[in-house]
């Protein structure tokens, strides 16, 4: 009777060893399950890829002038509001032209007499230079007709700049549009003296154009030799969220700022309907590279080391295999592939940050880019 029991309590036991045995072995294969890191990967393909450079800037006009007449005077009229668009040849203002008048009057009568007197002194020196030869007048009378010649004709030569002056007087003091555009500030009023000599002296009012608009920005040493001239350029304001201006880098200044190491990068903009004013807030972005077919993985599949850069490349086996890949160009989306991996590669996009070389993943998903 022990015996039967002793037997059927060691069947038992050995019963207990061996379910132990197995639930250990299966609980260790649940945990190497577990351990096997789930990524999401995707295809290496052929994708479009443009890189932009991003800048700011603040947009100012094409042209603008300070309006301003050529000679000092008070301002009679004023033709023109703030504002206001008006057309090359447009009268802007006018000076006072009373006391201008009568010197203008005044030049007219002195040319008069001035050409009078030549004409008389003309006719006394073609005389004198008959009796001359005939040798009727002394050397002496000769030399006092010529001098009084020569003199005549300068005094008609200086009446006719002091007329030319008068015209020239009464022409600037009346001011026109050099070109098309807007009137920005005015500064001046009717009665109000302008002066011109006044070194940064106020003028009546400023003209500006801006059926074109520059944006000034400045480029890093870095980056500029990706900028260059021609490029297309395109402008966002606040004012238009939804609105895309297009432009194009116009010229390149090639001395940096000594404080900010910078190069200025001008970026004519055409402004459709007037909408950019001068003084705003813009955002551009430089078109630097554009390839229509390349060779490309995702952004997010890209690991960096320096300036060393590397992808995980699943294989058949459910193996991550780290490569060396030689970059192109690139975007906050795409990157150019240049050798390490060819079309059709899966590589890893998300869950590379904890992946090593040769480690054996879990697909949980391909991502269709």
């Amino acid at each position: 009777m022990k015996r039967k029991v002793f037997g059927i309590l060691l069947v038992g036991l050995l019963a207990v060893l061996i379910g132990a045995g197995c639930s250990k072995k299966t609980e260790q294969k649940k945990n190497t399950e577990k351990n096997i890191l789930s990524v999401l990967t995707t295809k290496v393909g052929y994708h479009s890829i443009r890189r932009y450079l991003d800048f700011t800037g603040n947009i100012t006009p094409k042209q603008k002038l300070k309006v301003m007449p050529d000679i000092s005077g008070k301002i009679a009229k004023i033709y023109v509001k703030e504002g206001q668009f008006v057309k090359a040849g447009t009268v802007i203002a006018v000076l006072d032209t009373k006391f201008t008048s009568y010197q203008l009057e005044q030049a007219k009568a002195g040319l008069a007499v001035a050409t009078a007197n030549f004409h008389n002194a003309q006719l006394n020196w073609k005389r004198i230079r008959i009796l001359k030869k005939k040798g009727s007048v002394s050397a002496q009378q000769f030399d006092k007709m010529q001098v009084g010649f020569e003199a005549a004709k300068a005094q008609m030569k200086q009446a006719k700049a002091g007329l030319d002056m008068a015209k020239y007087k009464m022409q600037v003091s009346k001011m026109t549009a050099p070109f098309s555009g807007f009137i920005g500030m005015k500064y001046l009023e009717e009665g109000d003296i302008v002066n011109p000599m006044i070194p940064g002296g106020m003028g009546v009012c400023d003209l500006v154009n801006t059926s074109t608009v520059k944006i000034t920005t400045n480029v890093s040493e870095k980056n500029l030799p990706k900028i260059k001239i021609g490029q297309k350029a395109n402008i966002h304001v606040d004012s238009y969220p939804n609105r895309v201006f297009k432009g194009r880098v116009e010229s390149i200044v090639p001395v940096s700022d000594p404080v900010s190491r910078s190069f200025r990068v001008n970026i004519h903009a055409a402004n459709p309907g007037f909408l950019l004013k001068a003084g705003m807030f813009a955002k551009v972005r430089i078109l630097t590279a554009f390839k229509k077919h390349a060779l490309s993985i995702p952004f997010d599949a890209l690991e960096l080391h320096g300036s060393e850069a590397y992808a995980f490349r699943v294989d058949s086996l459910q193996i991550a295999h780290k490569i060396h890949i030689k970059m192109g160009i690139a975007n906050s989306k795409w990157v150019e592939v240049l050798s390490g991996l060819k079309e059709g590669d899966t590589v890893v996009t998300l869950g590379l940050g904890a992946l090593q070389d040769g480690e054996k993943v879990h697909v949980s998903k391909e991502e269709n880019q």
